[in-house]
């Protein structure tokens, strides 16, 4: 009698197991019909966030990011999200609040290029998507740069003297496994959280020498 009672139980904890990887398998496959559109949303979030950078060409105003937050983020994520180095609309908003020195540039170019791109279910809802790429601008002096974070391109330099607005320099930052959480609100994946891991960047390369009287 005894081992019918545990061969029984055997039994069950076995079904239990299955019933648990087959839920999480359907899952899996369910959330995998949204991936393009996850994707879809991430690709667009970043050629807005070039074309921002672009606009605020010759500006010392954060206005075209607020505008880029206000489209592509939405409320509701937790500050708790990641152990470290949380980002929510809120406190992204309130990045661009910084008031930053010597802003006096303007952009050629920023394009960006994905290198790697995992997309995965997260809660009800909601999809992460771990991130690597790399941005490439072409830049004159020292023009507001937003990419996540709030700064100027100076920031990426070593030199300590500010650049002469008539510089033109080339530059290419790459990110390492950033992390963003979005929700499926009203039909539309929107960014509700996000974690930068880390980025590597050479010193800036000088491609023309400009005058300061131009």
């Amino acid at each position: 009698m005894k081992l019918k009672r545990i061969n029984r139980g055997l039994v069950l904890g076995a079904v239990l197991i299955v019933a648990v990887v087959i839920y999480v398998v359907y899952q899996t496959v369910s959330f995998s019909k949204y991936d393009s559109d996850v994707e879809s949303a991430i690709k667009d979030y970043l050629d807005a966030m070039c074309t921002a950078n672009i606009e605020s060409s010759n500006s010392t105003s954060n206005e075209k990011f607020v505008e880029l937050v206000n489209k592509y983020w939405e409320s509701g994520g937790s500050e708790n999200a990641f152990d470290y180095n949380t980002f929510t609309k809120a406190t992204t908003l309130k990045t661009l609040n910084y008031d930053l020195e010597n802003v006096n540039g303007s952009y050629e170019s920023v394009n960006y290029e994905i290198t790697d791109m995992n997309i995965s279910r997260y809660g009800q809802g909601c999809a992460k998507v771990t991130l690597s790429y790399t941005v490439s601008c072409i830049y004159y002096g020292n023009p507001l740069y937003f990419d996540g974070d709030y700064w100027t391109l100076y920031e990426f330099s070593y030199d300590d003297d500010y650049p002469n607005e008539n510089d033109k320099y080339s530059l290419q930052i790459d990110y390492m496994e950033d992390t963003f959480i979005l929700k499926l609100s009203d039909g539309e994946w929107k960014i509700i959280n996000s974690q930068p891991s880390g980025w590597s960047a050479g010193e800036p390369h000088l491609i023309e020498e400009g005058s300061e009287n131009e």
